[in-house]
């Protein structure tokens, strides 16, 4: 068995239609649709990725922001996941482990496997997915060839197809359009045991030219052709070469209104601010729609300053802390058995959305969003602090409309027609690729590693006992029902909320809201 996983970056599941994407349409009627996939917190790029091929959230990976400072890194520069140098100077800061958990190629490896990653955007992401260089794996980043390894399998490919297109443009429908000749000609002819194609639109188009413009539905329309095209050579010779699809996509997208600036505004609280602490400043400041920051000397005292200064401006929307109480062994059910407050009072405890982890900022924070239509009339916007514009999508932060992400199963080993209307997200998507191989003893444990999704396999039977599994435990594990829960908390007039979904001691984030 042989898999195929199609990253489409950032899409929108509520966008999908038949006019629009009719080939991936198509897939989802034939095959199985996790109906509430959610991405990882916080719902970006450079944390998704890393939850998707190492299936574990980002307590577990240590990939905690899109951008984030780590002294022990830079202390002047900040973490930033499209950065190829980044990434080099940070995997040798942490003695060669990027992630703090093991890779799908790594996994692979161990068991005598191979992985092939080809991607259209940023030479950064495409190293996110396979950020061993030493491993036995194929990384083709197709905007950056330089990037890649192993230097001659990716010179093969190019003299196979011609060079790739150089340099980026927007949107990115001639670097899809690559990739897929790339695969169709020079990896599906001897294919590894996973491959993943991942193509940057329509997350291009969104950030650009507005989620609901021409531009963004037009970009829709072509990587759905790039899609028509490797549905055209599964069903013509690939399914019967025992091989799966899976289509997933990393985040979704709301829409972002008015600029603020909130250095300035923690400047008139009374702080110093700046990019990094090596010069005294009292705060770090990562901005954004969904930003972070540390304070000098992680003072906790500061940081409790901080934070109150924070939950008093209108234009914050949440704001979470470090743990007040040690874990529990696993995650409680009921509200009323959480802690849910951080160590700073009124702030969410940073465990509750898998982002505590030793990388993880003294506070991270999210504008203040709303259910209001943008104007394409679709739901959800907010506040940003950035340089892409007003009107255009951005994600990262808790809205439903951006948690909520695609995923797709096609093939033998899937349910046919179906919808799994139970709670999974993007650390599920390898755990359950990894159980249909025998590999399930490789998943990282609850509550930061994710779990097979058992309901989605056309005999999960099989599948347990291919891992020596009680398949009657497997058979309760699905007719349990989610547990959901509602947490609140806040200090004076700052009250915020987050919703949630229990499965299997893993918590998945549906909604996170300033009250």
């Amino acid at each position: 068995m042989r898999f195929v996983l199609i990253g489409l970056d950032g899409l929108r599941p509520e966008l999908v239609t038949p006019a629009r994407m009719p080939a991936l349409s198509r897939l989802m009627a034939e095959g199985c649709v996790l109906g509430r996939q959610s991405a990882s917190f916080p719902t970006e790029t450079y944390v998704n990725l890393p939850t998707l091929v190492t299936g574990a959230r980002p307590s577990g990976h240590g990939m905690v922001a899109n951008f984030f400072l780590d002294p022990r890194v830079d202390a002047r520069e900040r973490f930033e996941g499209f950065d190829i140098a980044k990434i080099e100077k940070a995997t040798a800061a942490y003695d060669g482990r990027l992630y703090t958990t093991p890779t799908l190629g790594e996994m692979l490896a161990a068991d005598g496997r191979r992985l092939k990653v080809l991607s259209a955007n940023s030479a950064g992401s495409v190293r996110l997915k396979q950020p061993v260089t030493l491993l036995d794996a194929l990384c083709l980043s197709v905007h950056q060839p330089a990037a890649s390894f192993p230097v001659a399998e990716v010179q093969a490919i190019i003299d196979r197809v011609g060079p790739p297109p150089a340099p980026k443009s927007y949107p990115d429908i001639i670097g899809g359009r690559w990739m897929t000749d790339a695969f169709l000609a020079a990896i599906a002819p001897d294919l590894p045991d996973v491959t993943i194609l991942w193509y940057g639109e329509p997350d291009n188009a969104y950030h650009i030219f507005g989620i609901g413009s021409d531009t963004a539905l037009d970009a829709m329309r072509a990587v759905d052709d790039e899609i028509a095209r490797l549905v055209a050579w599964w069903q013509a010779e690939g399914r019967d070469r025992d091989v799966q699809l899976v289509v997933v996509s990393d985040h979704a997208h709301i829409t972002q209104t008015r600029r603020i600036d909130l250095a300035a505004q923690l400047r008139h609280a009374g702080f110093t601010v700046d990019r990094h602490l090596a010069d005294g400043a009292d705060i770090a400041l990562v901005p954004g729609y969904c930003g972070n920051l540390l304070v000098r000397d992680r003072a906790p005292a500061l940081a409790a300053h901080v934070a109150a200064a924070l939950m008093e401006m209108d234009e914050i929307g949440m704001v979470f802390s470090g743990p007040a109480a040690p874990a529990a062994p696993r995650v409680p059910r009921r509200p009323e058995g959480i802690v849910a407050e951080g160590i700073i009072p009124g702030t969410f405890d940073r465990r509750l959305v898998g982002i505590d982890h030793p990388r993880a900022a003294d506070l991270v924070f999210i504008l203040r969003n709303s259910d209001q239509a943008d104007q394409w009339g679709l739901a959800g916007t907010c506040l940003h602090d950035n340089s892409l514009g007003d009107g255009v999508g951005i994600n990262g932060g808790l809205h439903p409309a951006e948690i909520r992400s695609l995923a797709v199963f096609a093939g033998s080993a899937f349910r046919a027609g179906a919808v799994v209307d139970t709670a999974t997200g993007m650390a599920d998507i390898v755990p359950t690729l990894l159980a249909l191989t025998g590999q399930a003893g490789r998943i990282a444990a609850a509550p930061h590693g994710g779990r097979p999704v058992w309901e989605a396999m056309a005999d999960p039977a099989a599948a347990a006992r291919l891992n020596r599994i009680d398949p009657a435990a497997i058979a309760d594990a699905v007719a349990r029902p989610d547990t959901i829960q509602t947490l609140t908390t806040g200090t004076g007039r700052f009250t915020q909320s987050l919703d949630r979904l229990i499965r299997d001691d893993r918590a998945h984030v549906t909604a996170g809201r300033r009250l």
